[in-house]
């Protein structure tokens, strides 16, 4: 009845209310309004494919599926609800229909074939994020007239000031660890550029070209860029062996430690021994070979579809180095897109006996064929303890210098810092003495002292039981950016 009253006497609203009722129902199933479709793709953007995984929000400890934080994001947005299960199926209505488009467009029947033997192989989010990719890859015959030019990654795409905003207060998914506010990334500013309207996935090796972006990048003398489906099996060589396409090291810039000049492939800390003691029914035992990875980055797959980097203002963390020949007096003489933190969060989850092996490698790729200087510092509360310098030669790889510093044995430092640590047994302990602890890593060109990477490491103690952890950020002179409260919690 109370109903009933309301209609006769509001006639005018009850009606416009059903209408409205009905065009949400109907923009549920069918066509979505234009704001909830830009919403949509900036949250596909912000949440990559990650299969039946869930992201856990460090901020309220909260795990979501993928769906679930893309229907989160319509509804902060537009004010308007759309459940896991409509985005779901909005997923899947648009990866049938760009999954045909992509198989019409090709004339080659053997290609074809290829292409429908992948896209099978391909969830409906990833084959939506893979269309979005080719999409902008056809951008760049919108830019045949513009001179090639290297682009500042920090430069803003966006036109209005609301976009920085809006996205600064979005949660990122980030490895959920106790007393960790560096990794609070609501603190940190999703830059405007680093949410271009389409994007790729984090868990799909694809490719990503941005109109005003890297694709600025690109002469008309240029090759032709290979088809979507080519990329994701793209070997690591294929990424900087041919200067004269677009598979560069550009594509890395901004979603990887990389340069135009030199990426990090992949970095590992481990132990290992020949023979270590067991528990056995009878007492003790002795098992062959053992080995143990505290940390480990890998890179090696392509990170073409990664989301972009977070930013950190470099003067929140540089007095953690120290003032000569530090991050700052490095990051001053540039080049200034050369800078980097990783936070890892080690493994500790196993006793270190000093007899065994301590070592790392690292392995780096670049575009020039010189020789290069690696300088490892170890610093504790901001003042150098020691450094180590190697020099190595590239190995030339279908063209690609590749630099390897394999299985290098640590240093008699290094070696009792990580058999004291692993003693302490609590997890709260080892994270006071890390607090204070972290390494800078630079390499240069051996003969003309340029920097072309410079990394700034910083730790923790993973609590997970699934190994260790890394977070990548870039680091950036930014007064504008918010401020880190506190570097090690």
């Amino acid at each position: 009845m109370e109903c009933s009253t309301t209609c006769s006497s509001n006639e005018n609203i009850c009606d416009s209310n059903n209408k409205n009722d009905f065009d949400e129902s109907k923009e549920a199933e069918g066509v979505w309004s234009p704001d909830i479709e830009n919403s949509f793709n900036e949250a596909l953007q912000l949440y990559p494919p990650c299969g039946r995984r869930k992201i856990v929000l460090s901020e309220e400890g909260k795990m979501y599926g993928r769906n679930e934080l893309i229907a989160r994001y319509i509804k902060m947005q537009t004010g308007k609800s759309r459940s896991r299960k409509q985005v779901s199926s909005h997923i899947q209505v648009l990866a049938r229909r760009k999954s045909k488009e992509i198989q019409n467009q090709i004339q080659e029947k053997h290609t074809r074939e290829q292409a429908r033997q992948q896209l099978a192989n391909m969830s409906s989010a990833q084959i939506v994020s893979d269309f979005k990719i080719k999409e902008n890859l056809s951008l760049c015959n919108d830019n045949r007239n513009k001179s090639p030019k290297f682009v500042d990654n920090n430069i803003n795409s966006f036109s209005n000031t609301q976009g920085i905003s809006r996205f600064s207060s979005i949660h990122h998914p980030t490895p959920l660890v106790a007393n960790s506010k560096l990794l609070d990334t609501s603190s940190f500013l999703l830059r405007p550029n680093q949410i271009p309207p389409i994007m790729a996935c984090t868990n799909t090796h694809n490719m990503y070209l941005k109109n005003d972006s890297p694709n600025d990048l690109i002469s008309h003398n240029h090759t032709p860029i290979p088809a979507m489906w080519n990329v994701p099996h793209m070997s690591r060589a294929s990424s900087l062996s041919d200067q004269s396409s677009l598979l560069g090291p550009h594509l890395y810039v901004g979603r990887s430690i990389a340069t135009p000049k030199m990426r990090l492939l992949e970095l590992s800390v481990f132990v290992e021994a020949k023979e270590y003691p067991v528990k056995i029914e009878k007492g003790f035992g002795m098992k062959n070979y053992c080995k143990h990875v505290f940390a480990h980055l890998n890179s090696t797959e392509s990170s073409l579809g990664h989301p972009f980097l977070e930013h950190i203002e470099i003067s929140q963390i540089w007095d953690k180095y120290p003032e000569t020949d530090g991050l700052k007096e490095y990051f001053e003489r540039g080049p200034q897109d050369a800078f980097f933190m990783v936070k890892f969060w080690i493994d500790m989850n196993f006793d270190v006996l000093p007899q065994w092996n301590q070592l790392s490698t690292i392995i780096f790729e670049g575009v020039e064929n010189v020789k290069s200087k690696l300088s490892t510092k170890i610093c504790s509360f901001g003042r150098q303890v020691l450094e180590r310098i190697e020099e190595q030669s590239p190995i030339l790889e279908n063209g690609i210098s590749i630099y390897r510093f394999e299985n290098v044995p640590m240093c008699d430092y290094m070696r009792k810092f990580i058999i004291k640590l692993s003693s302490l047994k609590e997890h709260s302990l080892m994270n006071s003495v890390l607090e204070n602890f972290t390494i800078l890593q630079t390499v240069t060109n051996a003969f003309t002292g340029e920097i072309l990477l410079c990394i700034a490491f910083a730790m923790e103690v993973s609590i997970s039981d699934q190994g260790s952890q890394y977070h990548i950020y870039k680091l950036i002179r930014n007064s504008n950016l918010p401020t880190l409260s506190n570097f090690s919690n």
